[in-house]
């Protein structure tokens, strides 16, 4: 086996490992947190609630966008400096884009939702790490690298909608 083949196999052994504790992370502070905000606040279970709601999409968001560290780290190791540098300065471009048309458009909650974009932009960067350096054709891996994460937000989204 090359150490190109190990490199890859621990860089989806360990991305996947990450989406699981960064999943149980997510789960923890979903159940934990909103508890805690009404007594944060100091206010009633109305704005607490819009609180938690708003929490939870950026939540979401910050676990996505942590889940990127992974690939820009492989990215150094293998002198792409200029990937490396070019992926996140196009991502925040595009990231502030939303955020000015979402807040014009749909107020607050169109700012809240445009930071949703660090899903799709966490699963498209490693697809593109995956397929630049290891020089496969995989579409689909960025989104199966980061199923832990994902199984984890659908499982609580789904309780909340069952428990409503």
């Amino acid at each position: 086996m090359g150490d190109k083949e190990m490199v890859r196999k621990f860089y989806i052994r360990s991305s996947f490992k990450f989406n699981v504790l960064l999943g149980a992370i997510y789960l923890v502070l979903v159940i934990v947190l909103p508890h805690l905000i009404p007594l944060y606040l100091h206010s009633d279970l109305e704005v607490a609630q819009k609180v938690v709601d708003i929490f939870r999409f950026l939540l979401i968001s910050a676990m996505f966008t942590t889940t990127a560290i992974l690939s820009f780290n492989l990215f150094n190791a293998l002198g792409e400096v200029k990937t490396n540098t070019m992926i996140p300065l196009f991502g925040n471009l595009f990231s502030i884009v939303a955020v000015f048309l979402g807040g014009y458009f749909f107020g607050f909650w169109g700012i809240v939702f445009a930071k949703m974009n660090n899903v799709v932009s966490s699963i498209l960067i490693r697809g593109i790490t995956y397929n630049k350096v290891f020089v496969k054709k995989d579409f689909w891996i960025g989104l199966r690298m980061a199923l832990p994460l994902v199984i984890s937000i659908l499982f609580y989204e789904v309780f909340l909608l069952l428990t409503d």
